[in-house]
């Protein structure tokens, strides 16, 4: 059994007002893995958010490898209507 080599991913978010840089990454074997820990980091950003006040999150995860190649990009659009939220 071989060991996987662990990439480093990172994770900048696009919003209106402008890029929040990801300056450290995070180590995961598969793009994917990365692609879903963004997609829970997104459930929680978006709780918090709501809990805030907001009722509308509109937001574009950018998962870059260590040579700032984009590989991924996870767009978020999520609202509450009628207490419930909404991912478009």
């Amino acid at each position: 059994m071989g060991c996987r080599r662990m990439a480093i991913f990172f994770t900048h978010i696009a919003t209106a007002g402008g890029l929040i840089v990801d300056p450290e990454g995070q180590q995961f074997v598969t793009l994917e893995d990365a692609c879903a820990a963004t997609e829970e980091s997104a459930r929680h950003l978006v709780a918090d958010a709501f809990r805030n006040g907001d009722d509308h999150v509109v937001l574009e995860f950018r998962i870059e490898d260590q040579h700032g190649v984009r590989l991924a990009n996870v767009p978020l659009d999520a609202e509450i209507k009628g207490g419930r939220c909404i991912s478009v």
